[in-house]
């Protein structure tokens, strides 16, 4: 039988069994029935020429991945992905909680009940994969990437595919949005879900929820629950892993560029008596984006500030047009409340909202243009890049001094997120990666190399002697520091360019430093069990 009338014949299944789902734990049950029959022992592998041999970012994809095809598709067009009729590739979107052990309970699907719902109403959105394997070595000329759906041999299974107790879930979940607050009564929690603005740093009076850090986060996220935490580093993984094997890139914005050049500030040109709206010059206007979101203030001072958010407060581009008596300006209507503006006043580009994705014509791409620099991209389903750094919850950078005063980092990771902590002699007791980062600069360097520490679910850099278009192409950031600790920052803000992308790591803040452009997103990843157990 062929994928597509497996595919079929599955969903079918799963779609009438869901009518008779009495408790929490059928779903779970079910699509782990599922993915045991879509099961295809394929293996897909992409091989990347080692730096010494050649720069080039780009791969050659082996095994089943040679010949396969991938077009990011737009709101408009929806394009050839061949990922997306293989099992171990198509994503399903779900609702999702933890129990109190930290298990992951699904508790709808999209498509087989009315419950799903993307909007926070029915919990959690996440999208949900069949289990992975995955394998790395290297030869003379090449390292490689391999993954699969089946235990061969020298895969080793994805940590978020184990459970708390250590055995195998059956299949894996990652959140689909940046983490917005979510009202519930008079209290905001962290959520993942579609049209919330992304919990961000600014420090003005509106800004009543947590500011994200590595820090805040962790007492931010228990109040879900102790077993929640901040995005892993196992779903940074994920996602890294999706452009080396779909893509056959470690140049993640050849593929998809992510909303990394888009701050922009323009002054007012004319004002306006309560209106939901700004007039700019028209060569302005048309920069801006139909669904992006702006601030507008009183002066330009830094994002972080109330002063450049005080009229309007990250309000959705609604659309632009030409005053009829004067072309050279635009009126840009906002989704706003009605204010008196002038022209001593600014508006300044802001992260885009969760959701920006959900109008895109398939798993891959972005709402119009996925290489303009200025739009989110998802990934297998997954939303990401919205403008913002994203801090991992549960990944601490430590800075050490060694012999002949070489500065290098020590890469702690937790895998309990109930002993989520800032206190070093707790931190010093996690799994620490095999792989070190070097230097303390204090300016942006192109990373060449990357260490993969696949029991941690991370990738680390271990050299960096790239440009913006030869090795990974991400900028690496470390301050001049020669002690104490760092919280690790993922993809790139506004403004990053070329420093941005999947393996981007801005690593010069504390563990308690928030700001505008510091996101991240909640994770149902922040416990599992010891791998052993599962092998």
């Amino acid at each position: 039988m062929d994928f597509g009338n497996r595919l079929t014949t599955c969903e079918r299944y799963l779609a009438e069994v869901s009518q008779s789902i009495d408790s929490q734990n059928s779903y779970n049950t079910y699509l782990t029935k599922l993915f045991a029959v879509l099961k295809r022992g394929k293996v897909y592998t992409t091989k990347f020429p080692r730096y010494a041999v050649s720069k080039s970012p780009t791969g050659i994809k082996c095994d089943d991945n040679e010949g396969m095809v991938i077009v990011p598709s737009t709101n408009v067009s929806k394009n050839r992905n061949d990922y997306d009729d293989e099992p171990m590739f198509h994503p399903y979107e779900c609702n999702w909680k933890l129990d109190d052990k930290g298990n992951i309970i699904i508790t709808s699907l999209q498509g087989f009940d009315s419950k799903f719902a993307r909007d926070g109403s029915n919990g959690q959105v996440g999208i949900v994969n069949m289990p992975w394997y995955v394998k790395t070595w290297t030869d003379d000329n090449y390292w490689y990437i391999s993954v699969t759906d089946t235990a061969l041999d020298g895969y080793k299974l994805l940590g978020e595919c184990i459970m708390p107790d250590g055995s195998e879930q059956g299949f894996m979940v990652h959140s689909k949005y940046a983490m917005g607050a979510y009202k519930i009564g008079d209290e905001y929690y962290p959520y993942s879900a579609s049209g919330l603005k992304p919990q961000s740093g600014e420090n003005i009076a509106k800004n009543t929820t947590v500011r994200p850090s590595y820090s805040s986060l962790i007492s931010y996220c228990h109040k879900l629950g102790s077993s929640y935490c901040a995005e892993t580093s196992n779903d940074l993984f994920f996602i890294q892993l999706q452009f080396m094997i779909k893509y056959a890139t470690i140049n993640s914005q050849s593929a998809m560029k992510g909303c990394t050049d888009y701050y922009i500030t323009y002054a007012i040109v004319s004002g306006q008596t309560n209106t939901a709206g700004v007039v700019l010059a028209t060569s302005n206007a048309n920069n801006l984006l139909i669904g992006s979101r702006v601030s507008v203030g009183s002066n330009n001072v830094d994002s972080s500030y109330a002063a450049m958010h005080d009229h309007a407060w990250s309000a959705k581009v609604i659309s632009k047009t030409p005053l009829a008596d004067d072309s050279t300006k635009t009126l840009v209507t906002l989704d706003c409340d009605p204010m008196d503006t002038d022209t001593s006043m600014f508006v300044r580009t802001m992260p885009w909202w969760t959701g920006a994705c959900d109008g895109v014509r398939g798993t891959d791409g972005s709402p119009i243009d996925v290489l303009s620099g200025k739009e989110p991209f998802v990934i297998g389903g997954i939303e990401c890049a919205l403008g913002g750094y994203e801090v991992l919850g549960n990944v601490v950078m430590d800075i050490q001094t060694g012999e002949n005063a070489v500065v290098y980092r020590d890469v702690y990771i937790c895998h309990d997120a109930s002993k989520l902590t800032t206190d070093m002699s707790i931190v010093r007791t996690w799994d620490k990666s095999p792989y070190i980062i070097t230097g303390n600069t204090g300016f942006w360097r192109y990373i060449s190399e990357e260490g993969i520490d696949i029991d941690n679910g991370l990738m680390v850099p271990t050299a960096y002697e790239a440009t913006s278009n030869t090795g990974f192409s991400d900028g690496l950031y470390t301050d001049k520091g020669t002690s104490g600790q760092r919280e690790w920052l993922a993809f790139g803000l506004l403004n990053n360019g070329s420093y941005a992308g999947a393996w981007l790591l801005s690593g010069f803040y504390g563990l308690g430093r928030a700001d505008w452009h510091i996101l991240s997103r909640l994770s149902p990843n922040g416990m599992y069990g010891n791998r052993k157990a599962s092998s």
